[in-house]
């Protein structure tokens, strides 16, 4: 999490603060059961701002729901061969070091 990412030296640069003017942002991994990263669930601001303790736990246990309903979607198509008739895209997800933080 940074209160406001024009001020990190991780982020200051970056397009979504020097084009989007994003000024705040959080966000939580999308961790398989395996430990593979599969993306990052955030939410962003154009102001500045901190996220209340209880704020910040909800936003890790949406992830968590989140990462949890990929995997039986996976699993579906796995078994199905497909729900829509279309290929999976986390399929062929890779691992990453995942640098998110909250």
């Amino acid at each position: 999490m940074t209160s406001d990412p024009a001020m990190d030296e991780q982020f200051f640069n970056g397009p979504m603060v020097t084009r989007a003017g994003i000024r705040f942002y959080a966000g939580a991994p999308l961790l398989t059961k395996e430990g593979y990263a599969l993306g990052t669930l955030c939410v962003m601001d154009r102001l500045p701002r901190e996220l209340p303790a209880g704020h910040k736990d909800a936003l890790l246990t949406l992830a968590h729901l989140v990462a949890a309903q990929l995997e039986v979607r996976r699993g579906t198509r796995a078994s199905s061969g497909s729900v829509d008739g279309k290929p999976s895209r986390i399929e062929g997800t890779v691992a990453r070091p995942n640098s998110c933080q909250i």
